[in-house]
């Protein structure tokens, strides 16, 4: 499908949406709140792309409808060895490609249950015949459940939680930037206080080699934190023929990622991605372990 666009009349959006983006970023930044309470953030799924994703941003191509879902088990070694942690994912994403629904359900070890549903919108304006700028929002719930012998730190509650993104793409690569759980809620116990707070994550891809049968591509993913040390990965991963993928990363945190991938494809329609990853290194600069990290990925693709 072709896109007609005016360049000035595009210009003049462009720079509208990323002045409206800035001024969130201000506001977002300004109200943030420092205290002693851990923040509460999402694990990081690093799935065949080895790359996280934006919440607020759909990546689905325009008139597709796509269905994806991913199921992940993560082990850990060290002082946490006997603590597991078991991540489920659906996204559903409508013809249009501008909103998706997704979901989330994490467990971590028999006492800890987060899970996440929201719904996405995004809007997509051509900026030239290879480019285009995204904008996009998300809302929906945080529920956080804790159940152990003891009653004072036990919690069950749902709090309501939103994220907004931008995104420049092309052919070849991309960028995305997104502000992540902005309302910062409080999920309190009787003697227990779990904070969501905001945090802020860019992230980019981009072909350093790509043809029919190898592809080499380049991977960053920024990540910042108001109540600890930010993250920043960087890493490669290489495919042969599409089907058999190779990657390896490190993180800031003295961290080290490995990961291999083989895809199954069926009529352009059905993909299934089984992957095996290690993560090795430091954690929150306390202890060094290492996360054994195994899952399975289901896309349907409907053109």
């Amino acid at each position: 499908m072709q896109h007609k666009y005016n360049r000035g009349y595009t210009l003049k959006r462009f720079w509208f949406y990323a002045v409206f983006s800035l001024y969130v970023n201000v506001i977002s930044l300004t109200c943030l709140h420092a205290g002693n309470i851990p923040g509460e953030y999402p694990t990081r799924i690093y799935p065949t792309s080895w790359i996280g994703s934006i919440p607020a941003i759909s990546t689905s191509a325009p008139d597709q409808s796509t269905f994806e879902f991913q199921s992940f088990l993560r082990q850990q070694t060290g002082i946490f060895r006997n603590i597991y942690q078991a991540y489920y994912k659906a996204n559903y994403s409508l013809k249009s490609a501008t909103t998706s629904l997704y979901g989330n359900i994490e467990r971590e070890g028999d006492f800890i249950s987060r899970n996440r549903m929201y719904g996405n919108y995004t809007i997509y304006i051509p900026l030239s015949k290879k480019l285009k700028f995204g904008a996009g929002i998300s809302g929906g719930l945080i529920n956080f459940s804790m159940n152990t012998e003891s009653q004072s730190i036990n919690v069950n509650k749902t709090a309501i939680d939103a994220n907004c993104g931008v995104s420049i793409t092309s052919d070849k690569w991309f960028v995305q930037a997104s502000i992540d759980q902005i309302p910062q809620r409080n999920i309190k116990s009787i003697s227990s206080t779990f904070t969501y707070k905001t945090y802020y994550q860019a992230l980019s891809r981009f072909n350093i080699v790509s043809n029919n049968r190898f592809e080499l591509k380049g991977i960053s993913h920024l990540l910042l934190y108001t109540d600890q040390k930010s993250e920043f990965l960087v890493g490669i991963y290489a495919a042969y023929k599409k089907t058999l993928w190779f990657g390896t990363g490190y993180n800031t945190n003295n961290r080290y990622l490995f990961m291999i991938n083989y895809q199954w494809r069926y009529e352009q329609k059905h993909e299934i991605n089984m992957m095996v990853g290690l993560e090795s290194g430091s954690f929150h600069g306390i202890y060094r372990s290492s996360v054994l990290q195994a899952g399975v990925t289901y896309h349907f693709n409907n053109k």
